[in-house]
C-alpha cells in the first residue's frame, strides 16, 4: 500500500492575527495497491527487464489490464524469519547455517533489514524477535535457538518428526511477522513434513496470503521430491492451493508457490547459494502498482499476472486491501479520486474447500 500525507510547512513564521483562518486538515487516502511479483525462469535464473507493458494483471479472471507503475523492490528494508526445522531430516543443513548466514551481511542484509529466529522440534522455539540483520545476531540467534534445553523435549537430539507440528509453527510465525512494516518474509529450511498440526494448509496459506508474507523454503536434496523445472511450470498455471493427494512434501511446494515464493532443493555444498539466491530474488521482485477497482467487494479474490514469455516462473505475494469508507468519502475534506479505475474484477472468486463449486 501507498499511503500518502500532505503537509505544508512555510519557510518564515509570520505573526498570529485575530482574522487568521482556523487550522484546515487535508485528508488523502489509500487507494494503491502494490503487489510484490517474484518473475524468474524455470530454474529460477533473473530475467531481461520487463518493461511495464509487458505485464498483464487480471482480477477473479476479469478483463487483463496493465499495471500503473512497475518498480524493483531493490533495498526496500525486509522483515525476515527463519525457520529451523531441527525435527530430523534437516539437521545436515542446519548444523553449520549460523556461520553461512554470516555471508549475507552485508551485501544482502542491510542494516535496516530485521531478522527472527525460529527452531522447531517438540517444540518451537524463538531466540530474538525482530533485531537489525547483522552477523552478530544472526549467529547468535540461531545458536541459541538450536542449544535451548526445551527444543527436543526431555531429549538432546531430534525427537519429534513424528508429532511435528509445522503448520502450526509457522502459522504462529505469520501472526507475528504480521505487525511488521517491511516486506514480509518467512524462510523455512524444511522438508515439509507436517504431522501434528491443528492448523490446515488452506488456512495457513490463507493467513499468508491476507498478511502479505512470501514464503520461502531451502530442502535438503536428499528428500526433494519430484522434478524441480517441471513443478514450477505446472505450478505456474495455476494460483489456487490444491488440496487432495499429494505428499507434504508437494503440498509444501504449491504453499511456497502460491506465496509468492517457492521451495529450492539445498545440499551442504549449496546452502550459501540458495541462502543468498533468495535474498537477491526478493531483491529483483518487481512491484506492481494499480489503483483500486471501483468495484471492489470484500472477501477472497484471485489474481493472475502474466508477461508473455510462457516459460516464466511467476509467483505472487498475496495483500490485503481496504474498502473504501463511505463516511471518509463523503466527508468535504477528503480528496477524491477523480480517475475512474481501469480496474475491473471479473465473476470467478476463489472457493472455500467447505464450499459448492459455482454453478
Amino acid at each position: 500500500m501507498l499511503f500518502a500525507i500532505a503537509l505544508l510547512l512555510s519557510s518564515t513564521p509570520r505573526p498570529s492575527h485575530a482574522q487568521d483562518p482556523a487550522p484546515y486538515t487535508l485528508h488523502v487516502y489509500t487507494n494503491l495497491i502494490q503487489i510484490p511479483t517474484l518473475v524468474v525462469t524455470s530454474d529460477l535464473k533473473q530475467l531481461p527487464p520487463i518493461p511495464l507493458k509487458n505485464f498483464n494483471i487480471s482480477l477473479d479472471e476479469g478483463s487483463p489490464f496493465h499495471p500503473t507503475r512497475v518498480h524493483r523492490e531493490g533495498d526496500d528494508p525486509i522483515d525476515l524469519a527463519i525457520l529451523l526445522d531441527a525435527s530430523d531430516d534437516q539437521n545436515i543443513l542446519i548444523k553449520n547455517i549460523g556461520a553461512t548466514l554470516d555471508t549475507l551481511i552485508p551485501s544482502y542484509l542491510h542494516p535496516e533489514d530485521h531478522v527472527s529466529i525460529f527452531a522447531l522440534d517438540c517444540t518451537l522455539i524463538r531466540s530474538f524477535d525482530d533485531l537489525p540483520a547483522n552477523a552478530a545476531n544472526l549467529h547468535l540467534g540461531v545458536t541459541a535457538v538450536l542449544a535451548s534445553p526445551k527444543l527436543h523435549g526431555t531429549k538432546t537430539h531430534s525427537a519429534c518428526a513424528n508429532q511435528l507440528h509445522l503448520w502450526d509453527a509457522m502459522a504462529r510465525i505469520s501472526v507475528g511477522l504480521a505487525t511488521r512494516p517491511g516486506r514480509r518474509v518467512l524462510l523455512a529450511v524444511s522438508d515439509g513434513r507436517d504431522t501434528a498440526s491443528t492448523s490446515k494448509e488452506y488456512d495457513l496459506s490463507q493467513l499468508l496470503s491476507s498478511e502479505s508474507i512470501a514464503l520461502f523454503a531451502l530442502q535438503d536434496t536428499f528428500s526433494f521430491n519430484g522434478n524441480f523445472a517441471t513443478s514450477l511450470s505446472e505450478t505456474r498455471l495455476s494460483r489456487h492451493f490444491a488440496m487432495g493427494t499429494d505428499s507434504s512434501e508437494d503440498i509444501f511446494r504449491e504453499l511456497c508457490q502460491n506465496n509468492g515464493g517457492t521451495t529450492l532443493p539445498t545440499s551442504p555444498d549449496d546452502l550459501k547459494r540458495n541462502l543468498q539466491n533468495v535474498i537477491t530474488m526478493l531483491r529483483n521482485r518487481y512491484i506492481l502498482e494499480f489503483p483500486r477497482a471501483n468495484n471492489s467487494e470484500p472477501g477472497l479474490h484471485n489474481i493472475n499476472v502474466t508477461i508473455p514469455d510462457p516459460t516464466a516462473f511467476i509467483a505472487i505475494t498475496g495483500v490485503i486491501v481496504p474498502l473504501p469508507d463511505t463516511k471518509l468519502l463523503a466527508d468535504p475534506t477528503t480528496v477524491p479520486t477523480t480517475t475512474p479505475s481501469q480496474v475491473i474484477f471479473g465473476n470467478h472468486r476463489p472457493l472455500h474447500p467447505t464450499q459448492e463449486p459455482h454453478p
